[in-house]
């Protein structure tokens, strides 16, 4: 079973402020196209085909872009994820 977080629509919308601020991303962030639910994954594309697995993790070039800051420290998961 897994648990859901609960986030208030002002959380909200403070993250999604960073991702396309200055100090955030300033782009489109890629879709998490992981089924096994590994969070900071990311795929080869901008919204890549699900799969299973992760082929890119957070700690490399294209799994940063699934960042809302585009480096190793931002919020994951903001698109995409299990289905």
């Amino acid at each position: 079973m897994h648990s859901r977080l609960k986030i208030k629509n002002i959380e909200w919308g403070a993250v999604a402020y960073l991702s396309q601020s200055i100090y955030g991303r300033n782009a489109e962030i890629w879709n998490n196209p992981s089924w096994d639910y590994i969070t900071g994954c990311a795929g080869e594309s901008l919204a890549a085909e699900h799969f299973s697995g992760c082929i890119n993790y957070y700690d490399s070039d294209n799994g940063q872009k699934a960042s809302t800051t585009g480096n190793i420290y931002g919020i994951y998961d903001m698109v995409g994820g299990a289905l």
